[in-house]
């Protein structure tokens, strides 16, 4: 979730009810404990609310969690008389939410656990070719940072493969006619294996999911 977007709307949307940051801060903590500071924090862009801070903060101001957050959570939930529905509906409604992001979780967990190994066994195969050791750190440096969220990684990945793709390409076209085609097949796929990186980093609802818990942790 983008904290500054988030920030800027939950603002937006108190103002626009009258509330003060204290008055919104009691009229939530009915539901759950919400301190003046954690809201303060969060339209200062400073603090990302869990799915039930939003939700019991949504329901006060009669929006959804989609309006409330900038437009980053999917599906739409509509929270109270605003929307016309009954408590339990907007039960329903939470659990399947929660059990979509689960499942969303699961599945770029996976993805990104198969970029991973795949990267690291590219790795395992240049050192055959000759041992660097800073290569090898930055690396691993990046696969880490991966694998914990870290938003800079993600898109020095997408950047990398973006180069492989332009570099393999150019190989490809200059030496075709010279090269075997076992590993003119061989660099078809590493380019096919580089372009599906770039569009499941970049675009990818699954993985988002899971990079975005993983930086929360």
């Amino acid at each position: 979730m983008n904290k500054i977007r988030s920030g800027e709307a939950l603002r937006r949307l108190r103002e626009e009810r009258g509330f003060t940051l204290r008055g919104l801060s009691d009229a939530v903590s009915a539901a759950i404990p919400m301190d003046e500071s954690v809201l303060a924090s969060w339209e200062a862009g400073e603090f990302s609310p869990t799915l039930e801070q939003a939700s019991a903060v949504a329901k006060e101001l009669g929006v959804s969690i989609d309006e409330l957050t900038g437009g980053e959570y999917v599906p739409k939930l509509r929270f109270g008389e605003v929307s016309g529905e009954a408590p339990v509906d907007i039960e329903q409604q939470l659990e399947l939410h929660h059990e979509e992001s689960r499942r969303l979780y699961e599945r770029g967990r996976l993805i990104v656990k198969i970029i991973i190994i795949v990267e690291a066994a590219f790795t395992a195969i240049s050192m055959l070719r000759g041992f660097n050791l800073l290569a090898l750190a930055l690396e691993i440096a990046l696969i880490v940072c991966l694998w914990k969220g870290k938003a800079w990684a993600r898109w020095v990945y997408v950047a990398l493969s973006a180069l492989g793709i332009i570099g393999d390409l150019f190989t490809t076209a200059r030496y075709s006619s010279q090269l075997p085609i076992w590993l003119t097949v061989i660099l078809l796929l590493f380019i096919a294996y580089r372009i599906a990186v770039c569009i499941l980093l970049g675009t990818n609802r699954a993985v988002k999911e899971f990079l975005y818990d993983q930086s929360m942790d």
